[in-house]
């Protein structure tokens, strides 16, 4: 068993029962395939599709629903902790996980019942802004807005740079893997930075997606030790970036 598995096998007892690991979106990375647990994946090489990157709508969005013809019908909505919106006239429509264009025409379907050729336009007004989470050994480890296209070392830049003691040659991506996974898996990527910073194999040097975790361990392959004084205390962010939201 790899030592990255071992720190899944230990997040899976941490995780409360029932909860399935929840965002946004693949680059081709490297990392340790062979002895991964259930819920985790591997990353593969794949083509970024345009539609993954755009934003998809959480619990406790607020958007606007606008019909320029009939105004009685616009409305303003907060998705619930359910992942609807209760509508005028069509009732309750599953929101959450949608980008806004599916979801304008998933509306045009409903209403098509009541409207002959409906237009509306969907808005949103208030949303979780994209971020990822810097952990370990960062100058300065936390959440920070993500803004427009940002790579590996890039992140790590914002977050103050390594510490003297951070292994660079072992920087770790933890990330949502595909919607639709019950429960929803984890792709590793495991970095070598130490070459990115030398201008080697900046293929390599990967875009970040909405709740990315950039981890920087002390060692390359932790021990229990090291898994416990190191990684345990940033466990938390790894639950928050995977979970905050389903």
């Amino acid at each position: 068993m790899t030592a990255y598995a071992s720190i899944f096998l230990a997040t899976a007892f941490l995780l409360p029962a029932g909860t399935s690991a929840a965002a946004a979106q693949q680059e081709t990375a490297t990392g340790s395939a062979a002895a991964a647990p259930a819920g985790v994946a591997s990353p593969s090489s794949s083509t970024t599709d345009p539609a993954t990157l755009r934003y998809r709508i959480q619990q406790g969005d607020t958007f606007e629903v606008t019909f320029p013809y009939v105004n009685g019908f616009n409305q303003t909505v907060t998705v619930q902790r359910d992942g609807y919106v209760s509508l005028r006239i069509v009732g309750d429509v599953k929101a959450i996980g949608s980008t806004v264009p599916e979801l304008t025409r998933t509306l045009r379907e409903r209403y098509a019942g009541t409207l002959r050729d409906p237009v509306l336009t969907v808005e949103m007004r208030d949303f979780e802004k994209p971020y990822f989470v810097a952990a370990g050994e960062v100058e300065h480890p936390g959440k920070y807005d993500l803004r427009g296209e940002t790579t590996l070392t890039q992140a790590v830049a914002i977050a103050g740079g390594f510490k003297d003691r951070a292994k660079k040659t072992h920087v770790v991506i933890f990330r949502r893997g595909p919607e639709g996974q019950e429960p929803r898996a984890v792709e590793v990527q495991e970095i070598d930075t130490k070459r990115l910073l030398e201008g080697k194999e900046m293929v390599k040097d990967v875009k970040l997606e909405p709740a990315d975790l950039v981890f920087v361990s002390k060692s390359p392959l932790p021990t229990m030790n090291t898994f416990t004084s190191n990684i345990l205390p940033n466990l938390g962010w790894i639950v928050y970036a995977v979970l905050s939201h389903p």
